[in-house]
């Protein structure tokens, strides 16, 4: 997973562990950057493997991760790499649904897709970890049952796009699904796509 903060061009990568941890490494004109971390490297071993990674304007580090069906997403530092214990329940914001990706918007406040019961999930929280209500329906916009998020990311004006599958309960055919949100999560009625 890559993500890039803006402002002094540092790349973080997250790189699958053997299995018990993952590792974060920070790189600055293809070198490492020695000033992050212990000596650009950071391993997190207490959870599992890191899936996603984002920046934020002020080069905090969201990283997803998941360990025997608990998925926490991480707010890090951006000098030290350790969890900034302002940040939801000291650093880590948990879930018993799959947590898919992790987006910044322009505001910082956070999109989360998930997984629930059968359905795709977005939530929004403020940028210290709690629930934000005002988004979609108190705070989260709940797909219809039996669809799946596959991907997302944020377009330039904070809209949400998301792709995913659905499948229908009239026939035994997946079909495919690009949805666009604004940024308060109402769902936007784009003219239909017609594909083949």
């Amino acid at each position: 997973m890559l993500s890039l903060h803006d402002e002094s061009y540092r790349l973080f990568v997250a790189v699958f562990g053997d299995g018990v941890g993952a590792d974060c490494v920070a790189q600055q004109a293809g070198e490492l950057d020695t000033t992050f971390a212990d000596q650009g490297k950071l391993v997190i071993t207490t959870l599992g493997p890191v899936t996603d990674i984002q920046v934020d304007d002020l080069g905090r580090i969201y990283a997803l991760s998941s360990s025997n069906g608990v998925w926490a997403l991480m707010r890090l530092s951006s000098s030290s790499g350790e969890l900034d214990t302002n940040f939801a329940d000291q650093g880590i914001l948990s879930s018993t649904t799959a947590l898919i990706r992790v987006l910044v918007q322009s505001d910082r406040r956070l999109i989360l897709l998930s997984g629930q019961g059968g359905a795709g999930v977005i939530r929004r929280f403020d940028e210290n970890g709690a629930p934000d209500t005002t988004y979609a329906t108190l705070g989260q916009f709940v797909l219809p049952p039996a669809t799946s998020i596959h991907d997302g990311d944020l377009l330039a004006n904070d809209e949400l796009l998301i792709c995913g599958d659905s499948a229908t309960t009239w026939s035994s055919v997946y079909r495919a699904f690009v949805i666009r949100l604004d940024m308060d999560g109402i769902w936007i009625l784009d003219s239909p796509m017609t594909v083949g």
